[in-house]
């Protein structure tokens, strides 16, 4: 600012605004130069002008040459000025622009003077700059603005300063595009570098070389440890113990002293856990260093499990029972583990993998590996393939292979992996299940499945040759169940594996010396031209054999006379000398086609069903037996035949043991009827066919009724009265003897009961009720009879039991037992059909019995007239009977009193009691009961 005094007043003549130049303009500096020099010029003008007016034509010259420079000078800053200036007149017109302005607009300057300030493209936020500076009071401004300059978006920071007493401005606009760019991408940069502080866990802090924390990143929250805020400015020993801190700077020193980064592992103690940490030491400025401290205990955690892992699973591959590898196509190995080395016979898995190939012959059946192979390419796995195979040692071996393929990332086969099994032990098991469920365990013969199985062949055979005959012969041993019994279980074993060895010895007759095995399945052509035989064991004492390739009848009955003459000879068997008989029946299949098979089957289905009383009591009848009732088949199979075998067999029992009996059409409408008659047995019950009769008792002394046997009888509804002897025997083979004999008890004693209470005897009659052996060997014996004995309200002194001989002495230890039970009842024994058993009279007065029954065979013959000497015989026997009876404190019961004589007789040996036709016939409970009282 210049004050110039003149003669007509003082001026004041300034290039700056009078509040001064702005100081945070960057063109500030250039806006004071310029201003001032034009001031300057002004100034000396006007002195002159002035102060010399004489001089002024040299004077004006020399202003005009200093103004003109001092142009110059202007024009020279302002072209250097970087930026673009312009002057600009209050009524918004351009006083003037720098050059280089007008170039950026494509313009001369002289294009700009007088030109409205929005006449290159309108208004804009220069314009509107502008014209708000005008019209405000402020001197001067500051901004930024963006403007579009040959169609780019450029941005400038705008100085604008009044002049000329605010009728004039000037303006200049500095680029600052590139400043702008350059800012915003530090902005982005701090703020992706703050994300990514904010995102790391891991813990950055720089250090200084004696460990002291100068800085420190703060870390994710969700980080499970945090930084103390007051470990800034502590030392490593300040926060770590002593060991650790130790470690830390060791590591310090020598990163700044190799000038490297260093790296390291350590754990400290987080919320009373270890936690594993990767550290990094870096040198950096000023003898410090970064360090940064990643969490990686996570990893170092999933690294000690794969390390276990790998152990468990090492030591699984190395222990396992099961041999695992890799193997290449080719068949080498290229892992193994020891037990595949021990499956194969090698000492260890590196024997293994050098000396073995499974393309060399380890299948002992050459085309396993082909199928293996072809099974492979197919599926590419294979499982639970099982196939002998050879050892190192040439010992074959079962083994069950299970296989994959594993291929690589184009599909290409890599190698195999999988295991073998060794399952030799597994297979000799399958096969001795196989052989035991085909053999009997006791004698190794066949059993009945396989013996079935092999008749069902032979009649396949004989079915597509009508030449090809078979027979089926049928074998039970005579009185096994004695022998078994009186000598105990282990010797009526080996008894049967003697006779199974007799057998083989009967059909192998003749057969090589060099013969490894008496196989009863070899086939021979040396016994009676047989082409092949089968023995087996069907269980107990029964036995069968399967003859096949038969020439005539003849060849089959001269087997069986071989049997019989070997058994003629005796057994010896740990010390004991055993005789034996078999009954065998036989069935030849050329002659079943004689047998008139429609006319037995309308002799079947001549009795038809009864109507039931009871189908429920019926259901549980059937259920007692062990034998179900069907119709006997007519269609040849091998039930057929072992049926017809089974038949013959009991045809030949029947003819006295010790034979055989071949099956015809006899055997078999017997058979019929005796299955109808059991099928009628059955429903029997249930249909309360049955009624118990009853013969007196008579005391021989006085005469009178003491008691009475009950017996039962079976009034068939189209069949009438059944004899006991038609069915008894029946019903004890069918097991349905015990609900029968259970029924006849409880009515029996029912009946004795009301008659004691109808009629006042002294000493109260009994009822005598026969056991039979099935019965008295059923667990439930005793208090079945107790329970009877309370619902009928009998006395059980009331009661007498009459048992056969043979019930009593086989088992006789456990019958003791069973009869002394029965004696604590008070319930009577008695001894029934004494003199025809097999009692020992030395073993007599071991068991608690009170009554013998003398059997009627010898009381019907007692006392005939003649000659003949065996009727005396047989009084004496009775007499011995009773005198035995006496001596062992017993009383006696004769039956079959018919006759005055044998009255007498019986009275002469004081006999006790008397019982028979004599006396009465068996009378139903209405006739017993007029009997009762008449004699009342």
């Amino acid at each position: 600012m210049l004050d110039v005094s003149l003669p007509k007043g003082s001026w004041q003549l300034a290039a700056i605004p009078k509040g001064g130049w702005p100081k945070e303009s960057p063109i500030s500096g250039w806006l004071r130069l310029g201003g001032g020099t034009l001031a300057l010029v002004a100034g000396v003008l006007l002195f002159v002008l002035v102060q010399s007016p004489a001089r002024s034509r040299e004077a004006v010259e020399q202003a005009t040459a200093a103004l003109l420079l001092a142009n110059e000078q202007l024009q020279a800053i302002l072209a250097a000025v970087p930026g673009m200036v312009s002057w600009i007149s209050s009524d918004l017109r351009y006083l003037g622009v720098n050059r280089h302005l007008a170039a950026v607009c494509n313009l001369s300057p002289e294009n700009f003077q007088g030109q409205e300030i929005g006449f290159l493209d309108g208004q804009n936020e220069f314009t509107d700059l502008v014209r708000q500076f005008f019209a405000s009071s402020d001197r001067e401004s500051f901004c930024e603005l963006t403007v579009e300059v040959n169609e780019s978006i450029r941005s400038y920071l705008v100085v604008a300063q009044k002049y000329d007493r605010d009728r004039a401005a000037i303006a200049v606009g500095i680029d600052i595009t590139e400043r702008k760019i350059a800012e915003e991408q530090l902005r982005a940069s701090e703020a992706e570098l703050r994300a990514l502080f904010a995102a790391m866990t891991d813990i950055i802090t720089v250090c200084s070389r004696e460990g002291r924390c100068l800085k420190i990143a703060s870390n994710n929250p969700s980080v499970p440890y945090k930084l103390s805020d007051n470990i800034l400015g502590k030392t490593l020993h300040d926060v770590l113990d002593s060991e650790t801190a130790d470690i830390f700077l060791g590591y310090i020193h020598q990163a700044l002293e190799f000038q490297q980064t260093i790296q390291f592992d350590y754990t400290l103690p987080v919320n009373s856990e270890d936690m594993w940490f990767a550290a990094t030491v870096s040198p950096i400025l000023n003898d410090s260093v970064l360090l940064v401290a990643r969490d990686v205990t996570k990893y170092k955690r999933t690294e000690e499990a794969l390390r276990q892992a790998e152990e468990k699973y090492r030591s699984i591959f190395e222990n396992a029972v099961e041999g695992i590898f890799q193997s290449l196509p080719n068949g080498r190995y290229i892992s193994a583990n020891p037990a595949l080395a021990r499956i194969y016979g090698y000492n260890n898995a590196t024997e293994l993998i050098e000396n073995f190939s499974a393309n060399v012959q380890l299948y002992l059946n050459p085309n396993r590996r082909n199928e293996f192979i072809n099974l492979m390419q197919l599926y590419d796995k294979v499982s639970n393939f099982e196939s002998q195979v050879y050892r190192s040692d040439g010992q074959p071996i079962w083994v069950s292979e299970s296989v994959r393929a594993v291929r690589g990332n184009h599909a290409e086969l890599l190698y195999y992996e999988g295991i073998v099994e060794d399952i030799t032990d597994r297979k000799r098991v399958e096969d001795q299940l196989l052989h035991n469920a085909f053999h009997d365990a006791l004698t190794g013969l066949p059993n009945r499945l396989m013996f079935m199985e092999r008749v069902n062949l032979a009649i396949k055979r004989s079915q597509k040759d009508s030449e090809y005959r078979l027979a089926i012969l049928f074998l039970d041993l005579d009185r096994f169940k004695v022998i078994n019994d009186s000598l105990g279980h282990p010797i009526g074993d080996k008894l049967l594996i003697a006779f199974a060895q007799r057998l083989e010895g009967v059909l192998q007759a003749n057969q090589q010396p060099d013969l490894e095995t008496q196989s009863s399945e070899i086939n021979s052509n040396n016994v009676t031209d047989i082409e092949s035989f089968t023995i087996a064991r069907l269980g107990g004492d029964e036995f069968t054999i399967l003859l096949e390739g038969i020439k005539d009848k003849n060849n089959v009955m001269l087997v069986a006379d071989r049997i019989q003459q070997q058994l003629t000879l005796p057994f010896n068997l740990n010390g004991h000398e055993i005789f034996t008989t078999a009954s065998i029946g036989i069935v030849l299949n050329w002659d079943i086609g004689n047998i008139d098979w429609e006319n037995l089957r309308k002799l079947e289905t001549e009795i038809s069903p009864l109507p039931l009383k009871n189908t429920n009591l019926y259901q549980s009848v059937s259920n007692n037996s062990s034998i179900s009732y069907s119709s006997l088949p007519v269609n040849n199979s091998a039930e057929d035949l072992l049926r017809y075998a089974d038949i013959a067999m009991y045809k030949a029992k029947a003819m006295g043991k010790a034979t055989h009996a071949v099956f015809d059409e006899a055997m078999y409408a017997n058979a019929v009827v005796r299955l109808q008659l059991e099928n009628d047995l059955r429903r029997a019950i249930a249909a309360e066919e049955f009624e118990v009769y009853y013969q007196p008792i008579i005391c021989l002394a006085n005469g009178r009724i003491s008691g009475f046997e009950a017996l039962i009888r079976w009034q068939h509804p189209r069949r009438g009265l059944v004899s006991p002897s038609s069915f008894i025997a029946l019903a004890e083979e069918t097991g349905l003897i015990i609900p029968l004999g259970t029924w006849v008890l409880k009515e029996a004693t029912r009946q004795m009961r009301n008659w004691q209470l109808q009629f006042n005897y002294d000493p109260p009659m009994t009822i005598s009720v026969n056991l039979s052996g099935q019965q008295f060997s059923q667990p439930d014996l005793i208090d079945k009879f107790k329970e009877i004995l309370q619902e009928t309200g009998l006395d059980g002194s009331s009661l007498k039991l009459e048992i056969t001989e043979t019930v009593i002495t086989e088992g006789s230890v456990k019958a003791t037992t069973i009869l002394k039970r029965l004696r604590d009842l008070d319930i009577q024994l008695c001894i029934d059909d004494f003199g025809t058993g097999y009692s020992s009279l030395s073993r007599l007065h071991h068991f608690p019995i009170n009554t013998l029954k003398i059997d009627r065979s010898f009381v019907t013959r007692m006392g005939k007239s003649g000659l003949d000497r065996s009727n005396n015989s047989l009084g004496e026997i009775v007499q011995t009977i009773v005198m035995l009876a006496h001596n062992l404190g017993m009383d006696a019961i004769a039956e079959g009193v018919e006759t005055a004589e044998q009255l007498a007789l019986l009275k002469l040996h004081n006999c006790e009691y008397g019982q028979g036709y004599y006396f009465s016939k068996p009378l139903t409970s209405v006739d017993a009961t007029a009997l009762l009282a008449a004699q009342d």
